[in-house]
């Protein structure tokens, strides 16, 4: 199953997260679509899976290009992310400092 349909279907795992965030690099910058794509799904999966979401960036950013991952989250491509909700959703997360 690809991420987009786990998105939807709220069937994220590890796999699918962990591959978004190894996709997600500044030399794919200069494809507008895919830019925006993947900053939409990014936008997404925080939404669903907001402690998922954090374990593992966290987890793999030596491995990621963390910065430019966290450069994304504060620049949303477009006005359809719902910051206000996927605020609300990290807020109820709770998040285990190992």
């Amino acid at each position: 199953m690809n991420i987009i349909m786990s998105v939807n279907n709220n069937t994220l795992n590890t796999i699918h997260v962990c591959k978004l965030f190894y996709t997600i690099d500044p030399n794919c910058s200069n494809d507008a679509e895919f830019s925006a794509f993947s900053n939409e799904i990014l936008f997404k999966v925080l939404e669903k899976r907001p402690k998922l979401f954090f374990i593992e960036l966290d987890r793999i950013k030596n491995e990621v290009n963390y910065e430019y991952i966290l450069n994304q989250l504060e620049n949303p491509i477009h006005d359809g992310i719902e910051i206000s909700k996927i605020l609300r959703n990290i807020q109820k997360t709770e998040l285990k400092n190992n």
